[in-house]
């Protein structure tokens, strides 16, 4: 019998579908059909007769609740397809080897709060449904799935590996899986992390995929290609990563003992291509002096391959570095050069000032040529102004200084989004990462987001940016039917789905990020240890007719209404996936 790996499902969910609509009994485990029709049926009920009600026991968007209200008839997506979270854009099905991918059918099932258990060929519509939603009608869904949940995975008698979170565990008990947590651990405590404990699930999911399991001692195996330290106690597997990316040093890791048994593994590639760039070539960090002769194992694990097809952290890098440099003068008249473009800075420049006040000791990353430089400082805050470009840091401090800003700027450092070891923690009232650097993190964005809260005073806000998903597709057709005549309609699919242009735009060949739907952003920032404190558009209405706009600008009085309108319909939940980029603020939980 082949490995069953059970998944949980996740929240943000790839939109539309090219197959037909929903048929139940389709799916794979028909012993289930009779509690989906059931389960289906209620949400559909309460999404059309109290879509309110309904939108407030899941807490989303209205949109969220249209879906629910249409599962029968709107279009459906194989299932990993459909789900396109943390631990899925780890796992990366799309790419697994033939051989990996037949495996992955016979062995992946994610228990689905409303279909019971999907394999990854199973059609599907977009819907919203957690594990702990008392359902109108049904009430507990962890008592409507047990009776026959847990009788379909008792009749499995191979290896189960279980990953799923807590909600979904509940939905049906599995006696005898192998159980996999993940922890992080830092000066001797151990903690789990939301976005590590995803991502590092679907690494492993993968690697199961592709190397097969028969036994406990393979699922380990198989964690030692992404985690620091693999400890078996009966069937429970620990995946242990040793504390923040920014306290690992270059050298060898050591492998302490622990109790069970524990399996030694080497790092993940990325991991240690981050680490072994954090310092320049002769230098090392106060902790491994004299160690640098003693490292021959950076360099073997640096040309290790990641699991699944990632850029390399570094690489991209790189890319963002050349694109802004060359960009230059450019990214000073973006916001200045059209009307659409003024009116995404007053957008920007209202939501930035309801989060930075006078005597505020700010840290700013990616700032650019200054233009949000000159805000901050106008507010009455004191900065530290970071960029990844040279170029675009020299600007900033020429623009900064022709304003009569420069007194209110601590000093100009390059500094990438992922690398802010040199802070302490707490040590700013506010952090600004406007213009997308979470977008050009990439695969590290998670990571880069629980540094810039780990740098900010507890309930000080971080205020920033990224990349829309959905408002670029809606401003930028014209740019997407060249994507699709150059690299085809799955290619493009795939953009949509995971928002990471760098397969049609591999870094240092044009503008490259990784862009997000508001879900994703939800949910990066929870697991990233947040709260969402405020979110906006940064435009909306002002996308339009450009003539439009200069007849409202044409008029003063006129044009400072509309721009009062756009601002406050920018904050409009409806609004948040339509524009270029979303802004938010967030503070730790």
């Amino acid at each position: 019998m082949p490995v069953l790996v059970l998944l949980p499902p996740s929240e943000g969910k790839a939109q539309g579908g090219r197959s037909r609509p929903l048929d139940l009994a389709g799916l794979s485990h028909p012993a289930l059909t009779p509690v989906r029709e059931r389960l289906v049926t209620a949400l559909q009920s309460a999404a059309r007769t109290d879509p309110i009600g309904l939108q407030k026991m899941l807490d989303c968007p209205t949109g969220d609740v249209e879906q629910d209200a249409s599962l029968s008839s709107s279009p459906t997506l194989p299932a990993l397809s459909r789900y396109n979270g943390v631990v899925y854009g780890a796992l990366s099905y799309a790419t697994l080897t033939p051989t990996g991918r037949r495996r992955a059918d016979r062995s992946l099932r994610v228990v689905s709060a409303l279909f019971g258990l999907l394999s990854p060929r199973d059609t599907i519509p977009a819907y919203r449904l957690s594990g702990t939603t008392s359902l109108p009608g049904v009430g507990s869904l962890a008592a409507a799935w047990r009776p026959v949940l847990e009788p379909e995975l008792a009749a499995h008698r191979g290896l189960i590996v279980d990953l799923r979170s807590g909600p979904y565990a509940a939905l049906a008990r599995v006696p005898g899986a192998v159980h996999v947590r993940v922890v992080r651990e830092s000066h001797g405590k151990r903690t789990v992390v939301s976005h590590d404990n995803k991502y590092t699930k679907g690494l492993l999911a993968r690697a199961l995929c592709e190397q097969g399991a028969r036994s406990v001692a393979d699922v380990a195996a198989a964690g030692e290609a992404v985690a620091d330290l693999v400890e078996v106690d009966g069937r429970r597997v620990d995946l242990v990563l040793f504390g923040l990316a920014t306290e690992r040093q270059p050298g060898p890791r050591p492998h302490t003992a622990r109790p069970g048994r524990p399996y030694p593994s080497r790092p993940h590639p990325s991991l240690i291509m981050w680490r072994t760039n954090r310092f320049p070539p002769g230098q090392s960090s106060q902790h491994d002096q004299g160690r640098q002769e003693s490292s021959p194992e950076r360099i073997t694990h640096v040309a290790d391959p990641p699991l699944s097809p990632t850029f390399e952290h570094t690489s991209s890098v790189a890319g963002v570095r050349a694109y802004f440099d060359a960009f230059a003068q450019r990214e000073w008249e973006r916001l200045d050069s059209s009307l659409a473009g003024q009116v995404s800075f007053e957008v920007h420049r209202r939501f930035l000032a309801r989060f930075v006040a006078s005597g505020m000791r700010v840290l700013e990353i990616g700032a650019g040529p200054g233009r949000f430089t000159i805000e901050l400082t106008g507010l009455g805050a004191r900065a530290i102004v970071t960029d990844v470009s040279p170029v675009q840091l020299e600007l900033n401090e020429r623009y900064v200084t022709d304003a009569g800003c420069a007194p209110a700027v601590e000093r100009w450092e390059l500094a990438d989004v992922c690398d802010l070891g040199r802070y302490r923690d707490g040590e700013f009232d506010a952090v600004v990462a406007y213009g997308g650097p979470l977008s050009y993190a990439f695969d590290r964005a998670g990571f880069a987001l629980q540094e810039l809260l780990r740098v900010v005073r507890p309930g000080g806000p971080v205020v920033a940016s990224v990349m829309s998903t959905v408002g670029a597709y809606r401003h930028l057709l014209p740019g997407v039917v060249d994507l699709i005549e150059r690299f085809g309609d799955d290619a493009n699919d795939r953009v949509l789905a995971s928002g990471d242009l760098r397969e049609t735009q591999p870094p240092g060949t044009g503008h490259t990020c990784r862009m997000f739907r508001w879900p994703e952003l939800v949910e990066l920032v929870t697991c990233a240890g947040g709260r969402v404190l405020a979110a906006s558009a940064s435009n909306w209405a002002s996308l339009g007719d450009p003539g439009a706009l200069q007849r409202l600008a044409a008029r003063p009085e006129r044009w400072a209404r509309f721009l009062d309108h756009e601002v406050r319909l920018c904050a409009e939940p409806g609004v948040l996936d339509g524009s270029t980029h979303v802004l938010f603020a967030a503070a730790s939980q």
